[in-house]
């Protein structure tokens, strides 16, 4: 969820809310397949105070995620991950600040691995993202080269339910072409800090439940982008 207005040019200030729901099946021991459902809640209020909003369903997700390596002696391991995203969202006759969707689907193709030294877990992934065209703007969004390293330790001994969490994000996007047109006004680099607490209370009747809170600050970005400090649950 992500609540913290937005300063538009021109005085107009946008609000953004997103809710998902995962829902996960372990086909074996190797395959799992997940779906993301979002609802989305967006508001848009101009300068002179008006405001409008908009939400619904966003764009759903399916994500299939094979296993590839596992060494419980080193406590590693490693997998691959495929998945799409659904043009499932409003977007049409809409500005972005109110849609709910993108208008595009994409396609993602990403490599994962993890490895727990002590108390700590080291997360690693690198992926790329094939876009969609927008077919009503005629616009393609250039690809996406993506890649994280994240970090977990355990505060306390191994009964403690809190955990202080850390990542770093890249992404790196082309510029944008409307038909055989490259506009140069397009594309962007940013990399971004999160840093937070996660609470993982102890398995009960083999169910448990996480809850995590980050603030992502901006580290670097070129091109046409704005970054933001950013709380996220």
């Amino acid at each position: 969820m992500d609540g913290d207005p937005v300063p538009l040019a021109g005085g107009d200030e946008a609000i953004s809310l997103t809710i998902n729901t995962r829902v996960r099946y372990g086909v074996n021991d190797d395959l799992t397949v997940f779906l993301d459902i979002p609802y989305v809640r967006r508001s848009l209020k101009d300068n002179g105070g008006d405001k409008e909003t908009n939400d619904g369903l966003g764009d759903m997700v399916f994500l299939a995620k094979q296993k590839l390596y596992e060494n419980p002696a080193k406590k590693s391991r490693a997998a691959v991950a495929f998945a799409r995203k659904f043009d499932t969202g409003e977007y049409r006759h809409l500005p972005p600040e109110l849609a709910t969707g993108t208008g595009q689907e994409n396609w993602l193709l990403i490599a994962l691995a993890e490895r727990s030294l002590g108390k700590t877990t080291w997360y690693t992934s690198v992926g790329h993202i094939w876009t969609g065209r927008r077919e009503d703007l005629d616009v393609n969004p250039g690809q996406v080269f993506i890649a994280n390293l994240a970090a977990e330790y355990r505060l306390g001994d191994s009964d403690n339910p809190w955990i202080a969490v850390g990542e770093i994000n890249y992404f790196d996007q082309d510029k944008f072409r409307n038909g055989d047109t490259v506009i140069e006004a397009s594309g962007s680099t940013t990399t971004k800090l999160a840093l937070g607490m996660q609470y993982r209370p102890q398995p009960k009747a083999g169910r448990f439940y996480v809850l995590e809170t980050e603030v992502q600050f901006p580290l670097a970005e070129s091109g046409y982008a704005r970054t933001r400090e950013d709380p996220l649950i």
